[in-house]
């Protein structure tokens, strides 16, 4: 899209924006997983040019490097995701006769949001229409524009591969709470060493990037080892608790974690393995509830 006209329309938009049609960073269970693999990308692309394991050509990992580029431009842009509601601002998503209601659109350059279509962002019956990696290919699509490219096959390609990936390292868990959605969605990284990225969703209450207070609790058994690396699996809910009127609620939710601990005596690594629970209320304040040695 021509920058002008691109910019004209954003000027354009702004009256709807504060009407409420947009919403930057929306509370929505799919909004915040747009957030989250926007906030992740800048590591998956990483691991994939590092590692080689999205099967990427040469040219199209120059292409990945100035999509990072462009990531690394926005970190603390708060606009750099912005969600429209296509029923109040009609043909907003159509941008050619073969392209109606597009799932999302942006300029060619790194300063334009990226336009996510909010009506296309749930089924009928309100469940989420994207997981975690589709939703992150999407984001590879956009971005391959921000960095410059037109060609949108070339763009499907690096993000069907980013997207194949991805579904080997993402564990997504999903619940319903009285009539709010949950996911606590979990990415294991081997890249540049093991870790794990955990974050929870709650629909109208926002999300919270849950890893620094999760591993906080983890410690190796000898206090002199350090915690050199982490891999959390078998995640799962624990218990629920209904949403009383004053919609107070919690939920618990546990995992197994395998740590990577360094001794410093032996100048050796060795794993360990442990129990987490934890639980979180609606504020999305998060408590250890139990560590077990397995």
């Amino acid at each position: 899209m021509n920058l002008k006209i691109f910019t004209l329309m954003f000027a354009i938009q702004t009256a709807a924006w504060a009407s409420g049609s947009v919403i930057g960073n929306g509370a929505g269970l799919v909004e915040n997983m747009f957030q989250f693999a926007y906030q992740n990308l800048h590591g998956t692309f990483s691991e994939c040019i590092a590692q080689a394991k999205c099967e990427l050509t040469e040219a199209e990992t120059l292409l990945v490097k100035n999509m990072r580029k462009v990531i690394e431009l926005n970190r603390s842009n708060e606009n750099r995701i912005l969600f429209v509601s296509e029923k109040g601002q009609p043909d907003f998503f159509k941008t050619a006769d073969s392209e109606n209601h597009r799932i999302a659109k942006t300029g060619l350059n790194s300063a334009t949001p990226i336009f996510v279509n909010l009506d296309l962002l749930y089924t009928p019956d309100g469940k989420p229409a994207f997981d975690y990696a589709t939703i992150t290919s999407i984001l590879v699509h956009e971005l391959g524009h921000q960095a410059g490219e037109t060609n949108h096959a070339k763009l499907d390609i690096i993000g069907s591969k980013i997207k194949k990936n991805i579904h080997k390292k993402v564990q997504s868990h999903a619940v319903q709470l009285s009539e709010e959605q949950i996911e606590v969605s979990i990415i294991n990284r081997h890249f540049p060493f093991r870790t794990s990225d955990i974050t929870i969703a709650w629909q109208n209450v926002g999300s919270i990037a849950a890893t620094k207070q999760v591993l906080a609790t983890m410690t190796c058994k000898n206090p002199d080892d350090s915690l050199a690396g982490i891999e959390i699996l078998n995640g799962h809910y624990t218990f629920l608790k209904k949403m009383t009127p004053q919609k107070s609620a919690h939920f618990g939710f546990g995992f197994w974690a395998t740590l990577t601990c360094y001794s410093e005596l032996s100048e050796s690594f060795h794993q360990e393995q442990k129990q987490i629970e934890i639980e979180v209320n609606r504020g999305l304040v998060i408590r250890t509830v139990a560590v077990q040695d397995l």
